[in-house]
């Protein structure tokens, strides 16, 4: 390695091209490379500090572009999930890194009841009914805080109490989910395996 000098390295997001924003500062460095997602660049130590304020300086992102992405494949109201569905979906298998479960969506979802169970408290069921009434019995293992944090964020900790203290609760969440079915005393039903949910607004009082 060169004395004196630095080298640096990041992968970026759609809205931030990366090896755009190097060219935008070039005079501070020795040498740079790359494309929108990924770049490497080289500077010396002394250009650091003029570095990092120019590049912040030529940003154009916004909080807004900085907010997390989830890319489903439908948009589905909850009376389209049925055992057929989760059979034809099935054909799709095997599942793994070249060839993803199906992510499906349902936006403007009320959660009416949250529950906590599990002998270490880590299963989250959710009583869900969409935008037509329909409703639904969705579940988390695990790590559940998306659904906390959504809860926090659009309404604040005395509404995330209720929820917990399963109280009925009204509160508008968007779920990207798997339908999966469940069998218990013989009967069938569609359980919604909750993979993520978007923050909501605080609404106003």
């Amino acid at each position: 390695e060169e004395a004196g000098v630095l080298k640096g390295s990041g992968r970026s997001i759609p809205a931030y091209p990366m090896s755009e924003a190097l060219h935008g500062v070039q005079d501070l460095l020795l040498r740079f490379g790359g494309h929108a997602q990924a770049a490497g660049f080289s500077l010396k130590i002394e250009n650091l500090e003029a570095f990092r304020r120019a590049i912040n300086e030529k940003t154009v992102l916004t909080e807004e572009d900085l907010l997390p992405t989830v890319y489903v494949d439908a948009r589905v109201p909850f009376a389209y999930l049925t055992e057929k569905l989760v059979g034809e979906l099935s054909l799709l298998e095997p599942f793994g890194t070249d060839n993803d479960r199906p992510l499906l969506a349902v936006a403007h979802a009320t959660l009416r009841r949250i529950r906590i169970r599990g002998a270490n408290r880590n299963v989250m069921i959710l009583d869900l009914m969409d935008e037509y009434g329909s409703r639904l019995e969705g579940k988390i293992f695990g790590d559940y805080s998306k659904v906390t944090d959504a809860i926090l964020d659009g309404y604040g900790e005395e509404m995330l109490e209720k929820t917990l203290l399963e109280e009925t609760v009204n509160l508008d969440l968007a779920f990207t989910f798997q339908p999966e079915i469940n069998e218990f005393q013989g009967r069938k039903s569609i359980q919604l395996m909750i993979r993520n949910c978007c923050k909501i607004p605080r609404k106003s009082v």
